[in-house]
């Protein structure tokens, strides 16, 4: 039998997700014969062209055209109405024009690393995407968000959307790509889903795996997890959509799907799954949580890395499973990944040293939660030590025994980036999170690793519950004052998870009356006995940005949640210093904050 695993769109365009080729090289050792298909960059290859640019313009103006001022989708009229105000049919033309040009430039080495042609190629292609969304307005795509959370809505919402009997780019796009993306031969199919916003085309792909094919469909992957408990109460997902939903460690998981399907044991003695059974919803039981993870590397077979929107390869790797410190108070990495794992720092230096020399690539961003101190000692000194020419982001905890040696051994072995979890300059704060770090450490640990010529990247948290706005004012004023350590950042403002560790016992941090605040979401409303009001901190977030982009114009990537990659090829390309100062001949404020 075979097998075949789909990554579906909406997700970053830069380089391959990395649970791909880790699944099928994992389920291939394991003795299947699988494939893949990332749907993803097949979809935005697909979308972004000349012809689709035009058309969907001229759809879009045709239908403003033919609108009755009695229209019932007032939303969408009205977003077209906005659209089509403030852009000329040249403007629209000029961007169809680019966009061949905008797509080479982010594939081809010498015009990449030409500043200022790719931010250009980036307005050029975020353009494209507004104008190829508007049919689903106010639905669109990006490289970052699909703009749809109708999934939010529950099952009835869910399925109106993907069975199409509402605007949707997905459905259409599957409809008219059926039979060139999806492979007929394949006898069962998995759909490993990222985040919330692959939901609304993972569920419209697999419908219509279901109603085309009638093969078994298997949905799984992090977010899925996540929400497996409003899944869970939606029954009607199931027979038509799929026919089971994996939860918890895909690696082991759907290893035992892949025995189920091919009838080598019963659907009970596969870990994680939910499926029906007469009529009633059956979960079984996750593996045990000391199960071995599997250490087999990626295959990259069926992977086309010239389609991908970047001329080199940064390939994501992990180290572990989970967080060595897990106790952070707004994080709900521990809900799905309770048990910590981790490899040993030779063998995380074998698969660098495989990926590298069978591969040819050369960057690699390390996806684990947090890597210790002695981690990176160890680990440094193994790259050190085989003379491994390799370039590496990672993120650390803000940990004192981060010292100057540390650093000056960690950019030896190639350690370009470092992301730090600073969240906030109030110690009282930082307490009620439980970083489990020194408040007064912080700082010197980012001038010790500035001065070992990494580059950091430090996140902040505002309006942790109880958080006054004198307290917020200390974290902008660390901001301000610190800006020669600082080389990029992400200002947030905090989100209660319902699988957080504050959702455990919100009392304590002085949050009241959690509610969820949709049928299909990860986040809480709540309310706090003291601090900030929503409509403050939003307000203040909102500042507290626009002052620090103020600051940084046309810089490049000095604030960013997303582009880690491009960063990392920049600062491998032409160093730390030289990317810190460069600065760009145009302004790109208005998509500062989908970086």
């Amino acid at each position: 039998m075979k097998g075949l695993l789909i990554f579906p769109p909406q997700w970053y365009p830069g380089n391959p997700y990395t649970a791909l080729p880790l699944l099928q090289g994992r389920l291939r050792e394991a003795g299947f014969d699988v494939s893949v298909s990332d749907l993803n960059i097949r979809f935005y290859n697909d979308i972004l062209t000349y012809e689709n640019v035009l058309s969907s313009f001229k759809r879009a103006r045709e239908e403003i055209e033919n609108e009755q001022s009695d229209s019932p989708d007032s939303l969408h009229i009205d977003a077209l109405n906005k659209f089509l105000s403030s852009h000329s049919e040249s403007e629209i033309s000029a961007v169809a024009a680019e966009i061949g040009h905008a797509i080479t430039v982010h594939k081809t080495t010498e015009l990449f690393y030409d500043a200022n042609k790719l931010f250009k190629a980036r307005r050029t292609l975020f353009s494209a995407l507004d104008i190829v969304s508007l049919p689903y307005a106010p639905y669109g795509v990006s490289f970052f968000n699909c703009g749809d959370n109708r999934w939010a809505q529950g099952f009835e919402k869910i399925d109106s959307v993907c069975s199409g009997r509402e605007k949707n780019l997905f459905f259409d796009y599957y409809t008219s790509h059926f039979d060139s993306v999806i492979t007929g031969d394949a006898d069962y199919f998995i759909i490993t889903v990222a985040d919330m916003t692959q939901l609304i085309a993972s569920f419209t792909l697999a419908r219509l795996i279901k109603k085309r094919l009638g093969r078994p469909v298997c949905i799984g992957g992090n977010i899925i997890t996540k929400l497996y408990r409003d899944l869970a109460r939606m029954p009607g997902l199931f027979g038509e959509y799929c026919d089971y939903i994996c939860c918890g460690t895909a690696e082991t998981n759907l290893v035992d799907f892949a025995a189920f399907a091919e009838g080598k044991i019963r659907v009970q003695d596969v870990h994680g799954i939910m499926y029906l059974k007469d009529g009633s919803l059956t979960v079984n039981p996750p593996a045990a949580s000391g199960r071995t993870v599997s250490l087999c590397l990626p295959d990259f077979t069926g992977i086309d890395f010239g389609s991908y929107f970047s001329p080199e390869r940064v390939w994501p790797i992990q180290f572990s499973h989970g967080c060595y410190w897990g106790k952070c108070a707004f994080c709900d990495v521990s809900f799905d990944r309770s048990h910590f794992s981790l490899k040993k720092p030779e063998t995380a230096f074998a698969e660098l040293k495989e990926l590298n020399e069978r591969h040819g690539i050369r960057h690699f961003f390390i996806t684990d939660d947090s890597i210790s101190p002695t981690y990176f000692e160890k680990l440094s000194s193994l790259i050190i030590s085989d003379k491994l020419d390799v370039r590496l982001f990672s993120m650390a905890r803000l940990e004192s025994k981060f010292t100057d040696e540390l650093f000056e051994l960690m950019y030896k072995a190639g350690f370009r980036i470092i992301f730090w979890g600073y969240e906030s300059a109030s110690p009282r704060v930082l307490g009620l999170i439980n970083k489990g770090i020194d408040a007064d450490g912080r700082l010197p640990v980012l001038q010790r690793s500035h001065n070992a010529g990494i580059w950091n990247h430090v996140a902040l948290l505002i309006g942790f519950p109880t958080e006054t706005r004198q307290e917020a004012d200390e974290t902008e004023t660390f901001i301000e004052e610190n800006a020669g350590v600082i080389d990029s950042g992400y200002i947030s403002r905090f989100s209660f998870k319902k699988n957080a560790v504050i959702a455990g016992n919100p009392a304590d941090y002085g949050v009241c009356n959690v509610r969820q605040n949709a049928p299909v979401s990860l986040d809480c409303e709540y309310d706090s006995v003291s601090g900030m009001d929503e409509p403050q901190k939003r307000k203040f977030v909102r500042e507290i940005r626009e002052r620090y982009l103020g600051t940084r114009k046309r810089c490049l990537w000095p604030y960013l949640c997303s582009d880690f990659d491009y960063l990392l090829l920049y600062i491998s390309f032409f160093g730390r210093d030289k990317v810190r100062r460069f600065r760009l001949e145009d302004d790109y404020d208005e998509f500062a904050f989908m970086l």
